[in-house]
């Protein structure tokens, strides 16, 4: 009876959890149809990133992008005036600029989320792809937790906007 017991609590915990997400995706009731062409773009996305990279579980990126990301970023990545920069367009250019791999994963939200290192590391593989792929330089490696795990340990807090401004001037000028 315990065990019975057990897998209906987990049984509602789960759907509990799929409604909440289904909310945060903007789907209409239980119908698996996105309410807008931006959660359309973040589910036809995944399948290229897990394509490019098959370690990836980009259903999953996903959703830790919407828990722990979109606050401040937005759903589509376009940042909130006066907090979080935009992604579009603009973050694996980071990439190809000395320095900018590791200010990606040494900026506050990224260094400090709650995520384990490895779900960080997926959630910024996802998010390269998701919003920037015509930006990943042809040597792309993917982050890991190892990589990760070092750089968070030494997160920016008031550099930060510095830093990013010097990627970008160094990005403009070459």
């Amino acid at each position: 009876m315990q065990q019975r017991k057990y897998h209906t609590q987990t049984a509602y915990v789960k759907s509990a959890l799929i409604a909440c997400v289904g909310i945060l995706l903007g789907l209409n009731g239980s119908a698996a149809t996105a309410s807008d062409s931006t959660t359309n773009s973040l589910s036809n996305s995944m399948a290229h990133a897990a394509a490019e990279m098959p370690t990836l579980n980009a259903h999953r990126a996903m959703i830790n992008y919407i828990i722990h990301c979109q606050g401040c970023h937005l759903r589509n990545g376009e940042g909130s005036e006066g907090g979080a920069p935009s992604m579009v367009g603009v973050v694996a250019n980071f990439l190809n600029a000395p320095g900018g791999r590791e200010f990606l994963l040494r900026v506050p939200g990224v260094a400090t989320t709650a995520l384990d290192d490895a779900a960080t590391a997926e959630v910024m593989n996802w998010l390269i792809f998701e919003f920037d792929k015509d930006h990943i330089p042809a040597d792309f490696k993917p982050f890991t937790p190892d990589e990760v795990g070092h750089m968070r340990k030494k997160p920016y807090v008031e550099e930060a906007e510095k830093i990013r401004a010097e990627l970008i001037d160094y990005l403009n000028s070459n």
